[in-house]
């Protein structure tokens, strides 16, 4: 039997979601630590000014991105989940149920993603990068410094990057990846705008290939890739 697009996507995001979710272990079991105006915590216990805080950030984040305010976000903090350069506490978030799992709390990155969805899933390369420029501590602004090279448009967006559930090692993108990406997705809000740029988002399906992200690109923003790179790369962090 042959599976539609929609289909094949759904299989394939909970697919990666549970290998991702089974690293990060299953929610806690047994009542929440917390409960916020949003958020539903289990396993550590915020802070009443960290758990509105986070609350504050999820309405501000829907109101930026044009979605709904969720009604509900289930979060579980487990201080075991920690970033491989030791920047921010690790997290995931599940994308079929909006779950957020993470190493510390509040962890805006995956707050973003669970509020993102309703806007539906581009490549992941744009999806990190959303997360990464909503967040009010990039990866791109902390001290420890990107080892490679910003990357060329090719390397960016093949369709390893542009296809794989979760991309590479071990099922992960590449931290540099988020961190050029989260400049690349600053550098073109800054340019284009949140309006016009969230309508390329929402115009990319996850499947989209590399002729047809140039093409979107055209499209909606009227510059090719490899201009939107040039912008990238040329950009100062510290004014995104």
């Amino acid at each position: 039997m042959r599976l539609g697009r929609r289909q094949c996507l759904c299989v394939s995001l909970a697919a990666a979601a549970s290998r991702v979710l089974s690293a990060c272990s299953a929610r806690t079991e047994g009542p929440p630590t917390a409960q916020g105006a949003i958020l539903t915590v289990y396993g550590g216990t915020p802070s009443r000014e960290q758990l509105n805080s986070a609350d504050a950030f999820v309405q501000t984040t829907a109101a930026l991105l044009g979605v709904p305010t969720p009604r509900n976000i289930r979060y579980t903090w487990n201080e075991g989940i920690t970033d491989p350069l030791g920047c921010a506490g690790g997290g995931v978030t599940d994308p079929i149920t909006s779950d957020v799992f993470a190493g510390e709390f509040p962890h805006y990155h995956e707050l973003v993603h669970s509020v993102a969805l309703p806007l539906g899933l581009p490549p992941h390369f744009f999806i990190e990068g959303l997360a990464e420029a909503f967040s009010p501590r990039p990866d791109f602004l902390c001290p420890q410094p990107v080892r490679g090279p910003f990357a060329t448009p090719i390397e960016w967006l093949d369709s390893r990057v542009l296809r794989g559930a979760y991309g590479v090692e071990r099922g992960r993108l590449d931290h540099e990846l988020y961190i050029h990406a989260g400049v690349f997705t600053r550098t073109m809000l800054r340019e284009f705008g949140r309006e016009r740029y969230l309508r390329l988002y929402r115009s990319l399906t996850y499947f989209a290939d590399l002729a047809e992200v140039r093409r979107a690109f055209v499209a909606v923003l009227g510059i090719t890739i490899e201009e939107a790179l040039a912008l990238a790369r040329n950009a100062n962090t510290s004014e995104l």
